[in-house]
């Protein structure tokens, strides 16, 4: 892995569902993306015995995702794809494969896809997502 990985020129992907075999649709007109915000649970083992709260770590929850759109296209393939798949079961990949080539990889799926229009601008817009399971980098 790189020791200093930029974000410049990274491509980000959406996966078709496949779990076997996925494809991967370009996502374009992002200009940034957000994940990792998540954090272990915590299970509460206090006793009557006890003198304080005690804890102990729970399974870590990998957060949720969030991709903002410089350019949110509804004819992009990839953000059309992204859009198309909420309500979906079937969990995505979304593969960030960046100029050093590092890839991150994360199981997930669309919460929502909002448009952004503003006076003397372009359509701009965001995508929220919830990680499922532990990205993996390679």
């Amino acid at each position: 892995m790189a020791e200093v990985i930029p974000l410049q020129g990274a491509t980000v992907e959406f996966s078709d569902g496949d779990p076997t075999t996925p494809v991967y649709i370009p996502v374009t007109g992002a200009e940034n993306i957000t994940w990792g915000d998540g954090e272990v649970s915590q299970i509460d083992t206090t006793t009557l015995e006890s003198i304080a709260m005690e804890y102990s770590p729970g399974l870590p929850d990998f957060g949720g995702a969030s991709m903002n759109f410089k350019r949110r296209n509804p004819n992009d393939p990839g953000q059309a794809a992204m859009e198309a798949s909420m309500g979906d079961p079937t969990l995505r990949d979304l593969r960030i494969t960046f100029s050093t080539g590092d890839v991150c990889t994360m199981k997930l799926f669309v919460t929502s896809m909002p448009y952004d229009g503003t006076l003397n601008n372009i359509l701009t817009g965001s995508a929220n997502l919830k990680v499922s399971g532990k990205p993996v980098w390679s």
